[in-house]
């Protein structure tokens, strides 16, 4: 039964997984942006490749809090892409660095909607940065506000849940014990993400209207 259950559930966190993909899919739709020419988009190409890296590297390098709690800084990657790249590259970023960290450094199976949690890491604040007005840091800190709720305590803990959690305890007790050290990933990403953005903002200035 629990071979059962298992594939069960590795068919519908696929299907979810498709499902926002397909949404991300219709907003480059929807919401289209200027043309990029050759070069910048060369450029934007070879962000998206470094800072994959990068998120593979951060992905298996976390430093350990409680139990399963660990304390990551692939939240400032995604945070990085998203403002350099854009939504669309922003989540590029997250969701490759973590399928490639999981071929490289597998925990188990593969959880797609972990890929897709770490891939909106990068999309919230691309998106709030590409389309949305309004001071730098104030959107900073909207990301990874928005981030927590939506990515740690939201698609992360729900898809680890399932997993772990099932038929143990309920989801809320899962997330009561989680939020506490996860707030602390949240506080240090966020701090080093402030003292970067404007020199991040500047950059992709420069470099898109170069």
């Amino acid at each position: 039964r629990e071979v059962f259950f298992m594939n069960e559930l590795n068919v519908l966190l696929l299907f979810g997984s498709l499902v926002i993909l397909a949404v991300l899919f219709a907003f480059c739709l929807i919401f289209p942006k200027k043309k990029l020419g050759a070069v910048r988009f060369t450029v934007r190409l070879c962000y998206i490749a470094v800072l994959s890296a990068l998120a593979v590297v951060f992905n298996a390098l976390t430093i350990p809090l409680s139990g399963s709690n660990f304390l990551s800084f692939v939240p400032l990657i995604g945070f990085i892409a998203g403002v350099l790249c854009g939504p669309i590259g922003g989540f590029a970023v997250g969701f490759i660095g973590d399928l490639i960290c999981g071929i490289l450094f597998p925990l188990g199976a593969y959880n797609p909607v972990i890929g897709i949690a770490s891939g909106m890491l990068g999309f919230i604040p691309g998106f709030l940065f590409a389309y949305c007005k309004g001071n730098i840091y104030l959107k900073t800190v909207i990301s990874f506000v928005l981030c927590f709720f939506i990515v740690t305590a939201g698609l992360n803990t729900f898809a680890l849940y399932l997993i772990y959690g099932y038929g143990k305890k309920t989801f809320w007790a899962y997330l009561a014990v989680r939020v506490p050290f996860q707030l602390i990933g949240v506080a240090a990403n966020l701090a080093v993400s402030l003292l970067l953005v404007r020199f991040l903002s500047r950059w992709s200035a420069e470099r898109m209207h170069a």
